[in-house]
């Protein structure tokens, strides 16, 4: 495709305090095979000033549209505002710390046009700090299921966990009005990628494609590892974007995912606490065998300092004995007697195991 006949793509970038990674996410803008793009940056407010320097200095060298804000504002106030400073047809955004492969905009501009959809989501894949390992792609099959059913199935499973890798924005390109139209969710939420991904899916034409277009980096900063300060936002979006009928169980998944949190930084007692609740909620046997999970790595973990008592209290949760489960099975109990129809309940004590 001639340049001069390729739309226009908007890649923006939020910055924030990167000295170490920053230029090579530059460099893979750059490196685009599609060459029809313009590159906006803001810095939200740096606090240091060798990162002030530096993005200024990337900015001489490089040419991109530097934006630099009197406050911090956050992520998703830093691409809004970086959008309302473009003019592109299509939207693409990059961490100041991920990378896009060459192809990115090309392999996603491709799709849009020949299967005329309004957004594609592509998958990445996980790097470390210090680029030693294999890129490690993510997960794709649930998702490559759901989207066989049709995409409201996406929509659904999106709704039903917000931990699917290869659905993060950094892997998708964007028609221009979606930005626009749901410009109000930057505002509105504490979270971007979660509930604006969940709208698209929902609201947009959208596909989804198993290609690796982009590298997302773990490191210990990662803004989803502080898992304290994004919890209340989580719940923010299952409150007020989930449907009803996936809200518990969506919850379910966020509990149990705070446990795994809390595992990983050793807090057992606050990872027994949500991986219970999360399983006493959750009724797929996808959050299920997940809390239960959690539940035996902390017994594993913890050997030595978990008291007999608890290790009861794990086993009794494992095998969904406790007190909560007996009273919710004696009052299944008591509802079900109550069916006129007696094929009817039978068929509900099956089905409840009751």
């Amino acid at each position: 495709m001639n340049v001069h006949n390729q739309p226009l793509v908007s890649v923006l970038m939020a910055y924030y305090d990167n000295l170490k990674h920053v230029e090579e996410s530059i460099k893979s803008v750059y490196a685009q095979t599609y060459k029809n793009w313009e590159f906006i940056v803001v810095d939200d407010c740096s606090p240091s000033v060798e990162a002030q320097e530096l993005i200024r200095s990337l900015q001489k060298k490089y040419g991109f549209k530097l934006i630099s804000t009197g406050k911090n504002s956050g992520a998703a106030k830093s691409f809004q505002l970086a959008f309302e400073h473009s003019v592109g047809d299509y939207v693409s955004i990059i961490s100041h710390d991920d990378l896009y492969t060459d192809n990115k905009l090309e392999h996603s501009i491709k799709i849009i046009l020949k299967q005329d959809l309004d957004a594609v989501y592509c998958n990445g894949a996980i790097i470390t700090d210090d680029n030693t390992k294999t890129p490690q792609p993510f997960e794709t099959r649930e998702v490559v299921e759901a989207l066989s059913k049709g995409q409201h199935y996406v929509a659904d499973l999106i709704c039903a966990s917000d931990g699917f890798g290869c659905l993060l924005t950094q892997g998708a390109v964007y028609k221009r009005k979606i930005f626009t139209e749901l410009s109000w969710m930057r505002e509105k939420f504490l979270l971007d990628d979660f509930p604006f991904t969940i709208k698209v899916w929902q609201d947009y034409k959208t596909g989804f494609d198993e290609a690796v277009l982009y590298l997302y980096r773990h490191h210990e900063h990662n803004v989803h590892k502080d898992f304290w300060r994004w919890l209340p936002a989580r719940v923010q979006v299952v409150s007020e974007l989930v449907p009803p009928d996936k809200k518990i169980e969506t919850l379910a998944y966020i509990l149990i995912n705070m446990g795994e949190f809390c595992v990983q930084k050793k807090l057992y007692d606050d990872a027994f606490r949500f991986a219970t609740a999360g399983l006493v909620m959750a009724s797929t046997e996808k959050n299920m065998h997940y809390a239960k999970a959690v539940i035996l790595r902390i017994r594993s973990e913890n050997k030595k300092q978990i008291a007999k008592e608890l290790a009861n209290k794990i086993q009794d949760v494992l095998n969904r004995t406790t007190i909560g489960f007996k009273i919710y099975r004696a009052v299944m109990k008591l509802l079900i007697a109550l069916l006129p129809n007696k094929q009817f309940r039978r068929d509900m004590r099956i089905k409840l195991n009751i």
